[in-house]
């Protein structure tokens, strides 16, 4: 039995407006060949986002195609994904009329296919924060199906997640120690700032902690399929092997002190991987959000029950957890928040660019 952690939110239901926006030269009017697929919520209309993008703008920016749709982000979002080896920069894509039609088509698809399943959606948003009655279903054969389907989109996205990560691995390797690579990966010294050390005043003021301690109570419960938790490794030992090859071929660590060199020059074998890349985001964004429309059909075929047989198990109960208020601990006590706090630490951090701006 494992849980599913990844998918356990489901999908939001947040409506809103998905735009497509073109821009062309005041003058001659010509048309670039850049659209920007954004979104807004229905508490602001389209007409504003555009003034925005106008202020400032040297060309006219206008609407091509609007839409409602019922969970924006995750729409917005997908077609970012699907559509990256086209995005040039932040929201703005290079893409022809066909594919922008391509594109709404598949804004449409979506919503359709989450619309279809609003029941469940909303049903699972309801239950989640309520108590379970101790009753197992007897599963269906509906459910045992369900069963099956979450199972093997889970094999799918193990899969679709590894080889997205297989492709970031190879990028990092190609940047060797250089602080990124020109248009491919960004590089960013992070400073972690010193912090209280909770755990160290836990264990040598436990009185004083007492006293900033409250109680709460909650309902919680994960949701847990009934079988086996796949791993990468147990469904493509090749691609798992290949992954963990990149990571050793590195010649980096996380020590900012360790990268030596600026940025990289990108070569057709950078571009290349980076392009690959690209291409599997699409397919990862699409298998999570599958992903995320069956865990909330799992929730409603639940209900209230502590699981379906062959299914899942979803025991919901009271909880009580502790809460300290170490922000009035530390305003009360300076002197002990002083002689406990953290260090600073320095990390290297590395992200393959979602667009590609060459």
């Amino acid at each position: 039995m494992g849980t599913l952690s990844q998918a356990i939110m489901g999908i939001a239901l947040t409506p809103g407006w998905l735009y497509f926006l073109r821009d062309r030269d005041f003058r001659s009017g010509q048309v670039s060949n850049y659209v920007k697929i954004g979104l807004t919520k229905f508490d602001r209309p389209v007409e504003e986002r555009i003034y925005d993008h106008q202020t400032g703008n040297a060309r006219e920016v206008y609407s091509v195609h609007e839409m409602q749709v019922s969970a924006v982000s995750t729409t917005e979002n997908y077609l970012h994904r699907v559509w990256a080896p086209y995005r040039v920069h932040g929201e703005w894509f290079e893409m022809d009329d066909s594919q922008v039609a391509e594109a709404i088509k598949q804004a449409d698809e979506l919503n359709l296919l989450i619309e279809a399943h609003r029941p469940q959606i909303e049903l699972a948003t309801t239950i989640y924060n309520q108590v379970s009655n101790g009753k197992t279903k007897k599963s269906s054969k509906e459910d045992l199906s369900l069963a099956d389907e979450w199972l093997e989109t889970k094999k799918k996205h193990i899969i679709a997640k590894g080889n997205v990560s297989l492709f970031t691995q190879r990028l990092r390797s190609l940047m060797s120690d250089c602080r990124g690579i020109e248009g491919v990966m960004d590089y960013q010294d992070k400073l972690t700032a010193a912090a209280l050390d909770k755990k160290t005043i836990k264990k040598n003021h436990p009185d004083l902690v007492e006293q900033y301690t409250t109680a709460t109570t909650s309902i919680s419960g994960a949701l847990k399929p009934d079988y086996s938790n796949p791993t990468l490794k147990g469904l493509d030992e090749n691609l798992d092997k290949k992954i963990k090859d990149e990571k050793t071929s590195q010649v980096s660590g996380s020590d900012p002190d360790d990268f030596t060199n600026d940025s990289a020059s990108r070569t057709k074998e950078i571009e290349q991987v980076h392009s690959d890349y690209l291409d599997s985001l699409g397919r990862e964004r699409e298998l999570k959000i599958r992903l995320d429309l069956i865990v909330d059909r799992v929730k409603a075929a639940c209900g209230l029950n502590d699981g379906v047989d062959g299914l899942c198990i979803w025991k919901r109960e009271e909880s009580e957890s502790e809460k300290i208020d170490w922000k009035q601990l530390a305003e009360d006590h300076p002197k002990i928040a002083e002689a406990n706090m953290t260090d600073e630490k320095r990390t290297a951090a590395f992200k393959p660019k979602p667009y590609r701006p060459y």
